[in-house]
């Protein structure tokens, strides 16, 4: 039976997708998508460019007890969007939940926790540059879409589909070892120089991403030692670009 997405509702433009989210009733079967989103939101409140042509969509995950998956959800979620991107063009996870192609990104994805009618609840929010043909000042350089690397346009309904297929199939029948041990072997980040930006501090420190651990986090090497960081609190990049 069919867990996620069953129930789409579709707009043309919204502000997020995340705000018209917020308005339904808590159920993991409804599923809100835009073609154009007027205030998308990433990471760190960064904004989210989401002009026509992309993908945009926001659904609740109610966690279940019995196997809770809460601390790395944007895991999960990343790691569907890899696999249904992944059908259509060659993709890698930049941790923690970016998908990068052709050496810029192609897909975002934001998680946040929220307590709805009494219910602990995920709300994501995931964003793929699907047919989009163009984009402006700095994301020239780091953000591309499908359309731009096959030169095909794609149907995004289909994509859609892909993504929750895949998404419960992940979420539904892996153990967190199997999906930490997926997702590790598409990771660009994994293994990577990468600069670490504390968010709060504006520290920055540079080293080897080690390893990533079963709560989401990841272990880097640096020169004066080992860090475990969370996704939380930094922002990671490559040290030679985007990725």
């Amino acid at each position: 039976m069919i867990r996620f997405g069953k129930n789409i509702l579709t707009f043309d433009t919204v502000t997020s997708t995340f705000d018209e989210l917020g308005k339904l009733p808590v159920d993991e079967g409804y599923a809100v998508v835009a073609a154009r989103q007027t205030a998308g939101v990433g990471r760190m409140g960064r904004q989210w460019l989401s002009d026509n042509g992309g993908l945009y969509f926001s659904f609740y995950i109610i966690p279940d007890t019995e196997t809770d998956k809460i601390p790395f959800l944007a895991l999960v979620c990343a790691l569907a969007a890899y696999r249904t991107i992944s059908c259509y063009t060659d993709c890698a996870i930049k941790w923690p939940n970016d998908i990068v192609a052709d050496g810029k990104k192609v897909c975002g994805i934001l998680t946040k926790s929220a307590v709805k009618s009494g219910k602990a609840v995920v709300m994501a929010g995931v964003g793929i540059n699907v047919n989009n043909t163009h984009f402006d000042g700095e994301l020239v350089s780091r953000a591309v879409s499908i359309k731009q690397i096959t030169g095909k346009e794609w149907d995004t309904k289909q994509i859609l589909n892909n993504f929750f297929e895949c998404f419960e199939d992940i979420y539904l029948n892996l153990t967190n070892e199997q999906i930490i041990e997926e997702y590790s072997k598409v990771c660009a980040t994994l293994g990577s120089d990468v600069a670490v930006h504390y968010n709060m501090s504006g520290d920055t420190v540079t080293g080897v991403c080690t390893k990533i651990r079963s709560d989401g986090s990841i272990d880097v090497k640096t020169a004066d030692g080992e860090i475990n960081v969370n996704s939380g609190e930094v922002s990671v990049r490559g040290i030679y670009g985007y990725i």
